[in-house]
């Protein structure tokens, strides 16, 4: 065997062909991903599902809603009713594994209870278009992870903008002291998030993202808004700002936040404390 046949063969089976091995992998995953059936029905197969209007605050009700994860004995929600009215801020508070972050996702209708029933203005969940239930609602999960995208795209989840969506985009970035960062990009809001694809990219760290997180909320205006700990990474001053600006921005919304940090709750007109049971 030549020399040059020799090296070929040692890349090939040292390099190349793990490497493939290992994405090999990595695409099954995510072809089983895809592939993975929706436990929620598909609102493709009956069009006449109710649509949810994005832009008014909207009434939800739980009532003796139970959850159970797959494969668990003890429920993460158990029989748990309240009502949120239209425009009403509240929040969720108590110990770890209480059920908070479960209470959000039952509310998005990424998962449906076991037992009970959830209402949107008194019509039941199921009545409602899937996809519309979902967009009409504003949500910052916990531990918000950006695409890689441009800041701009993060934030409008658009490519194209137009003048006043432009604007629009900049007065979110003002708003959230994001732009603190952003002035210091030669890019501004066009640059890359992240140095996978981009050279040029730039890094966030955990503060900035989560101010990226609520700059998109902001932008997106809907009626209802959803945030897990959007200030965990943040400093008590910039999480004090950020919270002041987030009750300026839901006053005529429906607001509806987790959080550990009691001076986020004082202008709540309610408090939910969940208890974790064993």
């Amino acid at each position: 065997i030549g020399t040059a046949n020799c090296s070929t063969f040692i890349f090939y089976t040292t390099i190349l062909i793990p490497q493939l091995k290992e994405h090999s992998l990595l695409m099954r995953n995510v072809i089983q991903f895809l592939d993975h059936p929706s436990l929620i029905e598909d609102s493709q197969i009956n069009s006449k599902k109710k649509t949810v209007d994005q832009n008014i605050a909207h009434k939800i009700r739980l009532e003796h809603v139970t959850f159970y994860y797959e494969g668990s004995h003890r429920p993460a929600i158990n029989d748990v009713s309240l009502c949120i009215c239209e425009g009403d801020k509240i929040a969720f508070a108590g110990e770890n594994g209480a059920g908070k972050t479960t209470l959000l996702k039952l509310i998005l209708r990424i998962y449906d209870p076991q037992e009970g029933r959830l209402y949107l203005d008194d019509i039941p969940y199921t009545e409602y278009d899937v996809h519309s239930l979902r967009n009409s609602i504003g949500v910052m999960l916990q531990n918000y992870d950006p695409f890689c995208f441009t800041i701009e795209e993060n934030i409008t989840q658009k490519n194209v903008l137009s003048e006043d969506e432009d604007t629009r985009a900049e007065e979110v970035v003002r708003s959230t002291k994001l732009d603190q960062k952003i002035d210091q990009l030669p890019m501004r809001l066009k640059t890359v998030i992240g140095r996978e694809f981009d050279e040029n990219g730039t890094d966030f760290s955990g503060g900035e993202t989560e101010k990226l997180g609520i700059a998109s909320v902001f932008y997106g205006n809907r009626g209802t808004i959803v945030m897990d700990e959007p200030s965990a990474h943040l400093d008590p001053n910039t999480a004090a700002f950020l919270y002041q600006q987030i009750m300026l921005f839901a006053r005529n919304k429906t607001l509806i936040l987790v959080s550990h940090q009691l001076y986020s709750m004082k202008e709540m007109d309610c408090i939910y404390f969940l208890l974790f049971f064993f």
